[in-house]
């Protein structure tokens, strides 16, 4: 499988590879002890107390804010493929009957973002991007942090721009 290697203009490496890439060739089959159960572990690790720093509430691959009146959400989706993830983030128009928040009743919010699917998919470039579990733990913690990278300078633009 070719992964593309990109220096992001804040000077950090990102691997990744395109879905339309991804699509047309095998799954790395290699052996490792790092599946969807592994991987989710470490965003739990990882990840999470770092979104927890910028107002993020939630665990696994689904994390939210309160803003501007608004809820701003991150959705870690995973690959039918099996052994990578893409990022998604929204912004749902919050209604103040909702007092105790979760996926289930977030998903079920009015979508304000400006998107014709409701969502963006963050990319270090324009291409549909999924980052590809690594062989050990200490190479899906770099992972994870270059997802935050992306989500610190994509994600947070994003959501600047449109929750107003």
């Amino acid at each position: 499988m070719k992964l593309y290697d990109l220096i992001h203009e804040s000077g950090k490496r990102i691997i990744y590879f395109p879905l339309s890439q991804f699509s047309r060739v095998s799954v790395d089959k290699t052996k490792h002890s790092f599946g969807n159960k592994e991987f989710k572990k470490l965003v739990n690790q990882v990840l999470k107390p770092l979104l927890e720093k910028n107002g993020f509430k939630g665990n696994d691959y689904f994390y939210y804010r309160l803003r501007n009146n608004n809820i701003e959400t991150i959705l870690i989706g995973t690959s039918p493929y099996g052994k990578a993830v893409c990022i998604n983030v929204e912004i749902k128009k919050h209604t103040k009957n909702i007092d105790v928040l979760n996926q289930e009743k977030i998903d079920k919010l009015e979508s304000i973002s400006p998107t014709k699917q409701g969502w963006k998919r963050l990319s270090p470039d324009k291409e549909d991007c999924w980052w590809q579990f690594r062989a050990t733990e200490t190479k899906n913690r770099k992972v994870l942090k270059e997802i935050f990278n992306l989500i610190e300078l994509e994600g947070e633009k994003y959501f600047t721009k449109y929750n107003k």
